[in-house]
């Protein structure tokens, strides 16, 4: 998608349950100068409800959601996805579920804590 100015605009799902880590994330691509659209979705059935109406460039997923834990919330998203990348946020810092994570279709596996703003 390309803004009035004829910049490009990035657009995000964020499947997050905590608004705190939303805003976090929205702070971070607004500090690096990054136009986008942020939608959040705070479960796993949501990102695929928001992911049937909404085009999205990419999708920032977290793999601990009220209705999905780990590598099988990665599963349940890529089921009902396009050829969209998806990039894991997590706290979680587990070597084996980073493993099925991107042998699930994940592009990054990220771990909230260690990450900047860079990075992203």
């Amino acid at each position: 998608m390309i803004d009035p100015q004829g910049v490009p605009v990035l657009r995000v799902l964020l499947v997050e349950d905590d608004p705190g880590q939303s805003r976090l994330i929205t702070e971070i691509f607004e500090m690096y100068g990054s136009t986008m659209t942020l939608a959040v979705a705070g479960s796993v059935q949501a990102g695929i409800e928001r992911l049937a109406t909404t085009d999205v460039d990419v999708v920032l997923l977290d793999l601990s959601l009220p209705d999905s834990e780990g590598a099988e919330t990665v599963r349940r998203m890529s089921a009902s996805m396009r050829q969209i990348p998806v990039i894991i946020l997590t706290g979680l810092d587990d070597t084996q579920i980073a493993i099925q994570a991107i042998r699930d279709g994940a592009q990054e596996y990220l771990i909230k804590g260690r990450m900047d703003g860079e990075l992203l």
